[in-house]
C-alpha cells in the first residue's frame, strides 16, 4: 500500500513541477527574450518479484527552449544612444555581464546609464569589442576581449585626423598659363621704296615660327608695290599662310598670338625681320619680332597677392581636426605646370588664414610671400590620364603610389595619410566624381548611433562627422537548449552546452545584429492553458490514487479490531 501511495505522491509533485512551469510561462509571456521552461517526464521502474507488483514513480526534468526562437518586435529605437533595441535575428547570444561574469542573453532591450554603459531591463550590461585603428582585438573561444559597452567613449572626446580620401578630377583642358603673344617695337611702315620696274611684283618676305616649330614662309605684296602694303595685308597673309589667327592689327601696330598646343611659358612665337624682292629699295618697320614666350599661371604656392586663374588652376576645401579637436579648413589648389608631361602642382594652404574683401581673395594666406602647409607634385598618364606618379615637396612624404604623407603640425596636428590615388586628368569631366573623406572628430556629444548587421556601433556626431565605437560580437554554443538559466533571462554556458564561440553577425553561420528590433517571448498562451488544463487533471487523478491507497491502508488498519 505504501508503495501507491509514494507513486501517487511522485506524480503529484510532477504534475506540480508541471504547473509551475507553466505558471512562470504565462507569468513570462511579454518578456523580452524570455525562453520558455517545458517539463518532461521519466518514469522509475522497481524490480518486480513474484506475482506482485511494485509500482515505482515519476521524475520530472525542467527544460528550457532556448534554441526556439519568439516573435519580432519593432520597436524603432535603432538610433537614440540613450534607448537601444537589438536582437539577433536566427542564431546566436548577445554577451552581458553583471561585473562578476559575462553571460549570454537574446534580451536586447538596453537604455544608456549616467556612467555611459548600456544597461538591460536585467541590469546586466551588453558587453563588446572596442574598435580601435586596427579593428578589434576579438578572440574566437570565449570572453577574453570584451569590454563594457560604453557610448561615453565618444562624448566630448577629440579625435585628429590621421587618415583621409581626396580624389579630384582634373581638366586636361586647363592650360599651364596665357599663349605667348606679342609685337614689333613700332608700328608696320613701309618707307623709301624704289621699285625695279613693275610694282606688283615686289614682294616682302619673312618667317614666323610657333612653339619653335618649323617656320613658315609668309610673302606680302600689292598692286602699287611696297609701299601700297597695309598692316592689315600683313595680317592677312600671315594668317592665310599659318591656317590660324595668328596675327591682328591693334592701332597701326601688328599683334602676334602663338596658336600651337603649347601654353604658359612652353608657348613662343617669332617674326624674322622681313626682306624684300623686285624692289631696289625699301625700309619696312613694325614686322619682325624676337621669340617671345607665353607667361606661367599665378603659382598659388608663391601666395601672393594675385588672383589665380580659373583656366589654370583647380581648388577644392576640406575639413580636417587637429589635435585639439578644432575643425580646421584646408584649401588645397591643383596648378597645371606642364603640359608635354602632364604635371600639376599641389599646395595646401590653412583656410583660417585667408585673406578676404580684396580682388584678389583667398590670396595671400596670412603674410604675403609665406609657404604654404604643404606641397607636392602629381603627374599623370598620358594615355590613361590616371595618377602615375607623386613627388612630394614641402611637409609632405610618399607613402606609397597612392598616399600623400601631409605633415600637418602647422595646424596644431600629426600626420595626414590621405589617398589621392584616384585623381584624374580627363578632358572636361564630370565634377560629380569628387570626393574628400577624413577621419577624427571636433570635442561634441554623440547625436545618434547606428548598428550595423555585423555589430558595429558606428557613433555619428552633430558635425557629421562618425566614428566606429565597438564591435558587438555574436556567441554561439552547440546545444543551446542544455544551457543554464539564470535569472534575467541569462544562460550561462557549461559541459552539456558546449563552448562558446565569438562571431560576426551575418558571418559562418552567426545571426545578423538587428537594430531597432525586439525579440519577444516564445511562449503560446493556448498551449500553455491546454498543458495547464492536462496537469490540474493529472494532478487529480493522482489525488484520487493517494486518497484510494489511504482508504485501503485505513481498511486493513481496522482489520484488527
Amino acid at each position: 500500500m505504501s508503495n501507491i501511495m509514494r507513486t501517487s505522491t511522485s506524480g503529484m509533485n510532477a504534475q506540480s513541477s508541471k504547473l509551475a512551469a507553466v505558471s512562470q510561462n504565462i507569468a513570462n509571456s511579454d518578456t523580452t527574450g524570455y525562453k520558455r521552461s517545458g517539463v518532461e517526464f521519466s518514469s522509475l521502474i522497481l524490480p518486480q518479484t513474484g506475482g506482485s507488483y511494485n509500482s515505482g514513480s515519476v521524475m520530472a526534468q525542467v527544460r528550457t527552449e532556448v534554441s526556439k526562437a519568439g516573435s519580432t518586435v519593432q520597436t524603432g529605437n535603432a538610433n537614440n544612444p540613450k534607448q537601444l533595441d537589438m536582437m539577433i535575428q536566427d542564431d546566436g547570444f548577445l554577451v552581458v555581464g553583471d561585473g562578476k561574469g559575462s553571460y549570454l542573453t537574446r534580451a536586447g532591450s538596453f537604455r544608456m546609464q549616467p556612467d555611459g554603459t548600456l544597461v538591460n531591463a536585467a541590469g546586466y550590461t551588453l558587453k563588446g569589442y572596442p574598435m580601435g585603428a586596427n579593428g578589434t582585438d576579438a578572440t574566437l573561444n570565449g570572453f577574453a576581449g570584451l569590454e563594457d559597452v560604453n557610448l561615453n567613449t565618444g562624448l566630448l572626446s577629440a579625435n585628429p585626423t590621421t587618415e583621409g580620401t581626396l580624389t579630384v578630377p582634373l581638366d586636361q583642358a586647363f592650360v599651364t598659363g596665357p599663349k605667348a603673344t606679342g609685337s614689333p617695337a613700332a608700328a608696320f611702315s613701309v618707307t623709301g621704296v624704289t621699285s625695279s620696274g613693275t610694282p606688283a611684283n615686289d614682294r616682302m618676305n619673312f618667317t614666323v615660327t610657333i612653339d619653335g616649330g618649323t617656320p613658315i614662309a609668309v610673302s606680302v605684296g600689292s598692286a602699287t608695290g611696297l609701299g601700297g602694303i597695309t598692316a592689315a595685308d600683313v595680317a592677312t597673309a600671315i594668317n592665310n599662310a599659318v591656317g590660324k589667327p595668328v596675327a591682328t592689327v591693334n592701332a597701326g601696330k601688328l599683334v602676334y598670338t602663338a596658336t600651337g598646343d603649347r601654353t604658359g611659358t612652353a608657348s613662343t612665337i617669332a617674326v624674322s625681320n622681313p626682306t624684300f624682292t623686285g624692289a631696289t629699295a625699301a625700309t619696312i618697320a613694325g614686322v619682325g619680332m624676337a621669340s617671345t614666350p607665353g607667361t606661367a599661371a599665378t603659382d598659388p604656392a608663391a601666395n601672393l597677392a594675385n588672383a589665380i586663374s580659373g583656366t589654370s588652376t583647380r581648388s577644392v576645401s576640406m575639413t580636417v581636426y587637429n589635435n585639439a579637436g578644432e575643425a580646421v579648413p584646408l584649401h588645397v589648389y591643383y596648378t597645371k605646370t606642364d603640359d608635354a608631361t602632364n604635371t600639376w602642382k599641389m599646395a595646401i594652404f590653412d583656410g583660417r588664414d585667408a585673406s578676404t574683401g580684396t580682388a584678389t581673395s583667398p590670396f595671400p594666406y596670412g603674410v604675403t610671400g609665406s609657404a604654404p602647409l604643404a606641397t607636392a607634385t602629381l603627374q599623370f598618364d598620358p594615355s590613361t590620364y590616371k595618377l602615375t606618379k607623386i613627388t612630394p615637396g614641402a611637409n609632405t612624404t610618399q607613402a606609397n603610389n597612392t598616399t600623400l604623407g601631409i605633415s600637418l603640425t602647422g595646424i596644431g596636428g600629426g600626420n595626414l595619410n590621405l589617398d589621392i590615388g584616384a585623381t584624374t586628368q580627363f578632358y572636361k569631366p564630370d565634377s560629380s566624381a569628387l570626393t574628400a573623406t577624413v577621419n577624427g572628430n571636433p570635442p561634441e556629444v554623440v547625436q545618434q548611433v547606428q548598428i550595423g548587421k555585423d555589430g558595429t556601433i558606428t557613433a555619428l556626431f552633430t558635425s557629421g562627422t562618425q566614428r566606429d565605437l565597438f564591435k558587438i560580437p555574436v556567441a554561439k554554443v552547440m546545444a543551446p537548449d542544455s544551457l543554464v538559466a539564470l535569472s534575467g533571462n541569462v544562460y550561462q554556458p557549461g559541459v552539456e552546452s558546449g563552448q562558446v564561440l565569438m562571431g560576426t553577425g551575418g558571418e559562418n553561420g552567426f545571426g545578423e545584429v538587428t537594430a531597432g528590433a525586439l525579440e519577444g517571448s516564445n511562449v503560446d498562451l493556448a498551449s500553455e492553458l491546454t498543458d495547464m488544463i492536462t496537469a490540474q487533471r493529472s494532478y487529480t487523478a493522482n489525488s484520487k490514487v493517494f486518497q484510494t491507497g489511504s482508504e485501503i491502508l485505513d481498511v486493513l488498519v481496522n482489520l484488527k479490531r
